[in-house]
């Protein structure tokens, strides 16, 4: 009988206890306004963003396996660059002839950086800028920092975080 009490009073205490660390551990709540514009300030001042993603619309696996990207700095060419390009990894992917790739280099948001992709005239990527974006979830609210604001020759994208080059006909 003791032992019994004892294993329902463990599993008990082991219930609580996690779900006391689970709440106060990723529970933050809402940000104080200081925390909001601290967090604003430093995204917004950021000069440079790593890890890029891409996605490519309207080339088939067998186009190419890499494309070039040339770094531009007051017109300028101060580095270039090769990034492999993943083959349709979806059905999906491979009907709709999207491709993806990840570049972890680290761009410069002020300079001007083409994109070299095998029978295309070259894609420019400027006027990139970090935009603080809420960020709702069930423990509370939150902000993220993303580059989501740049033009590919000169036009700003659809909606969506990837940045997305179209093939030109």
């Amino acid at each position: 009988m003791v032992l019994k009490q004892n294993k329902k009073l463990n599993l008990t205490l082991s219930v609580l206890t996690s779900m006391c660390l689970l709440t106060s551990c990723y529970f933050k709540g809402n940000w104080t306004a200081e925390e909001k514009q601290r967090f604003e300030t430093e995204c917004l001042g950021r000069t440079t963003v790593e890890d890029l993603s891409i996605e490519l619309k309207g080339f088939d696996d067998g186009d190419f396996d890499s494309i070039s990207i040339q770094e531009f700095k007051n017109n300028i060419i101060i580095d270039s660059f090769k990034v492999a390009i993943r083959k349709s990894g979806t059905p999906d992917e491979k009907k709709n002839k999207i491709r993806f790739a990840s570049i972890d280099r680290t761009f410069n948001l002020k300079h001007l950086y083409k994109f070299i992709i095998p029978g295309q005239e070259p894609y420019e990527l400027t006027n990139m800028k970090m935009v603080v974006t809420d960020q709702y979830t069930m423990q509370g609210e939150g902000h993220g920092c993303h580059m989501d604001e740049y033009t590919i020759d000169g036009k700003h994208p659809e909606e969506g975080r990837t940045m997305t080059f179209v093939k030109k006909q």
